[in-house]
């Protein structure tokens, strides 16, 4: 591919090369799982799953494909917690992007050491190896990336309009699993186009193009309408659109430049710009092309999402595919190498000093629990994100609950009923012979539930505690419960409080 993007002699055979690459992939991933939260989807997404709530608002093919994965994991006789779930989950996904990628560089016979050397440069990128290992949307989602890029390069060999029609399918399959592929089409159809640019046939390519453009598109406006329930706020696109809009953050593209380092040039070093050597190599100008307009949508998106909200270059995964296949075309073979070196030893590096971190404020949790149960069995009920990403590492469901839900329930459908619930269950943990436990960042958030949802997000959107029920929550656990401190921490502070029924 360093004359004619797509070569003419027929592709080799590459099916047991890539089968071997992502069975390699899945093993790095897997070994690199991380027993750690990464930020609050993380969380979020376990418990909903534990709850049974499939329905994400936003990226709505994520929980019931997790839960498909779940099940199939089930029926083979495999029971990981939820982090390791998830994080397998994730690794399953990066792990067939790799695979996909590999796939789609020897459709179009390029060598097999390039291939290989690109798909090294893309598997241990450290931001696919981030999202790779934790509990988040963006390492499922590059798998079906990588099926669509397969599929690209596939129909650049042999365009047809069922192909591309398809092609418009499965870039709404990767939408599903995270709602920034929305653009995905403007990054693979101009690729589709590049690939082809020295056949003579741009009209036809053109037209090839924009039909799988119109198949993405009408599959967004349509099924939602058609199957409301499975789409989230996408059933209402102005609800969706006044939703993203409200997040409270900077959206001007006065904030282009600090984004464009924030989530392209620094977290996805070296393939971040390694490929803008293909800019000397006059085939591949037209590629180079095709991944700057495909990068134009996902940095206005980020622009629009991200100010003040890093995400380490989780919205611009997609774009290390071009940029890798870019890279190893361009490269001397022995700068290739030594790049896909680096980018491993940094990605490892980041993820061994991400865990040591977080494992000794998990560990240190755990401890403060056993010290105020006394040993013996509990049931802790925490309050913050923090808090809800360790016990979900490290604890069994069963044996904690999130406040929030109540914290935040708006006060007018706070009833005696309501509060009856919450207060007999505890009251029946406490028969079983459970201490009952209560953070402080539980205790913190049914005070002033409005300032702990700020403080985890500052630019969240919240109502005031005033209009919340944890206040009266709070007092109604003090009327029938004594809190008792029962782990303090060196400064001074109570860790934990145990609630006592009053008059025992």
């Amino acid at each position: 591919m360093r004359g004619d993007p797509v070569e003419r002699q027929q592709p080799p055979h590459w099916l047991p090369e890539t089968l071997l690459l992502g069975v390699s992939a899945l093993v790095l991933f897997t070994l690199l799982g991380q027993q750690t939260f990464y930020k609050t989807d993380g969380p979020d997404l376990v418990r909903m799953l534990h709850e049974g709530n499939l329905r994400h608002p936003w990226h709505v093919g994520y929980l019931p494909l997790l839960d498909a994965f779940r099940s199939t994991l089930h029926a083979i006789g495999i029971e990981p917690s939820l982090i390791r779930l998830g994080a397998l989950f994730s690794a399953c996904g990066a792990a067939l992007g790799v695979a996909g990628f590999h796939a789609g560089l020897r459709m179009l016979a390029v060598p097999r050491n390039t291939a290989l050397l690109g798909t090294g440069l893309l598997a241990l990128n450290p931001g696919v190896v981030l999202f790779a290992t934790v509990v988040e949307f963006h390492g499922p989602a590059l798998g079906a990336v990588g099926l669509a890029w397969w599929w690209t390069c596939r129909a650049a060999r042999a365009p047809s309009l069922p192909s591309l029609l398809f092609l418009g399918a499965l870039t709404h399959g990767a939408f599903l699993l995270h709602s920034s592929n929305l653009f995905l089409p403007a990054l693979l159809l101009p690729w589709f186009v590049a690939l082809r640019w020295s056949r003579g046939t741009l009209r036809r390519d053109l037209v090839l193009a924009f039909a799988a453009g119109a198949a993405h598109a009408a599959a967004f406006l349509l099924l939602p309408r058609l199957f409301p329930g499975a789409y989230g706020d996408y059933a209402d696109l102005a609800t969706a659109f006044a939703r993203e809009a409200s997040i409270g953050r900077p959206q001007s593209l006065d904030w282009l430049p600090v984004i464009l380092v924030q989530e392209w040039l620094w977290p996805l070093l070296p393939l971040s710009v390694t490929w803008l050597a293909a800019c000397r190599v006059a085939a591949l100008r037209p590629a180079v092309v095709a991944l700057c307009i495909g990068l134009v949508p996902y940095l206005y998106l980020c622009v629009r999402q991200l100010v003040h909200e890093p995400e380490r270059g989780a919205y611009l995964l997609p774009l290390l595919l071009p940029a890798a296949a870019l890279s190893a075309l361009s490269l001397p073979r022995a700068a290739v190498v030594a790049l896909a070196a680096a980018s491993g030893v940094a990605a490892c590096w980041g993820w061994g000093v991400e865990q040591a971190t977080l494992r000794r404020d998990y560990h240190d949790t755990v401890l403060e629990f056993r010290e105020a149960a006394g040993g013996g069995a509990y049931f802790a009920i925490v309050g913050r994100h923090d808090e809800m990403a360790t016990c979900f590492a490290v604890i069994a469901p069963a044996d904690f609950a999130w406040i929030r839900p109540q914290a935040a329930m708006p006060r007018e459908q706070c009833t005696e009923e309501v509060l009856a619930a919450t207060r007999n269950g505890l009251l029946a943990m406490h028969a079983s012979g459970r201490a009952v436990l209560l953070t402080a960042g539980a205790r913190a958030s049914l005070e002033d539930p409005a300032a702990v949802m700020r403080g985890e997000k500052a630019t969240a959107d919240v109502p005031p505690t005033e209009r919340m029920a944890g206040p009266l929550f709070l007092a109604d656990l003090q009327q029938r419960f004594e809190f008792v401190a029962a782990s303090v921490r060196r400064d001074g502070t109570v860790a934990v409080w145990r609630l006592v029924p009053r008059g025992n």
